[in-house]
């Protein structure tokens, strides 16, 4: 009797187990937004390129400069808009560990 009410346990606790784990994933996101390098990887890689330094005078272009010449070159956001300059520099920066993400409340 003590075993099979174990066993029911066992099964029990197996199945309320984290949606990752219990899924058997190895992507640590279970929930929440996609990254921008999740949902599109093209414009993120295009961003990059464009906010490297110019061979030429060592100077890199302006967040705003960027938003600029990826809307020239036909990647916009999803509501068909230019990005903004945040969303680049999110884009550029790349997803921030959870225990790493900016506090507003503590200044």
């Amino acid at each position: 009797m003590r075993e099979a009410l174990a066993g029911l346990e066992r099964e029990h606790m197996l199945t309320r187990q984290h949606p990752q784990r219990q899924a058997g994933r190895t992507n640590p996101k279970v929930e929440g937004r996609r990254s921008h390098a999740e949902a599109r990887p093209d414009v993120v890689r295009e961003a990059k390129r464009l906010r490297r330094a110019s061979p030429k005078d060592g100077k890199r272009r302006s967040l705003r400069q960027i938003a600029q010449e990826l809307e020239q070159m036909g990647f916009k956001n999803e509501r068909g808009q230019r990005y903004k300059a945040s969303s680049i520099k999110a884009m550029i920066d790349g997803p921030k560990p959870a225990g790493q993400q900016q506090d507003n409340d503590a200044a």
